[in-house]
């Protein structure tokens, strides 16, 4: 089974497409989601009122995700001194690498990246688009991922999309 970790922005589509119990009885058969203190906070800092028609009842957005992150996650992970250390070594590697988004709008992607590199998780699944300059998936973040993650010895996890992680459910869900 492969070691995975879903950025924020998966949990909201699990629950904009109404997929939390397709995700939920799919997911532990096939992958090992792992968290991070990281993505529950922001989860948990969730603001809006939106409110989402949810098995047979209108459910606020916010406790969906926190409901949708505590039944997909195996165990959450604390930021310590590496994975600290290590998102922040991400974000100088960025800068110098023409990378311009603000430290405080782009650390915590480091820090999910840092937390999937350290804890060997293999897939990182993010909505994120490749190349938008403002996400973890910028051209100057992967390369400073690349730099950074072989100086330290640590493997570079893949970057996949919520389409594909469906697509990994459906597929392998009915052999496993």
């Amino acid at each position: 089974m492969k070691r995975v970790i879903f950025d924020t922005n998966i949990y909201g589509r699990i629950i904009e497409n109404g997929e939390l119990a397709f995700v939920s009885d799919s997911v532990a058969s096939v992958l090992i989601n792992y968290g991070s203190v990281v993505v529950r906070q922001e989860l948990k800092s969730y603001e809006g009122k939106r409110v989402v028609f949810h098995e047979g009842k209108v459910r606020k957005f916010r406790a969906l995700l926190l409901e949708a992150y505590d039944a997909l996650v195996k165990k959450t992970y604390e930021i310590d001194g590496k994975t600290d250390r290590l998102a922040e070594e991400y974000f100088v590697a960025y800068e110098k690498l023409g990378g311009k988004e603000l430290r405080e709008r782009i650390i915590n992607d480091f820090l999910v990246v840092a937390t999937a590199a350290i804890h060997e998780l293999e897939i990182v699944y993010t909505e994120e688009k490749e190349g938008s300059t403002r996400t973890m998936r910028s051209p100057e973040a992967l390369k400073a991922y690349e730099i950074i993650n072989e100086l330290n010895s640590l493997k570079l996890p893949q970057f996949k999309s919520y389409q594909e992680l469906k697509a990994t459910l459906k597929s392998r869900r009915w052999f496993a």
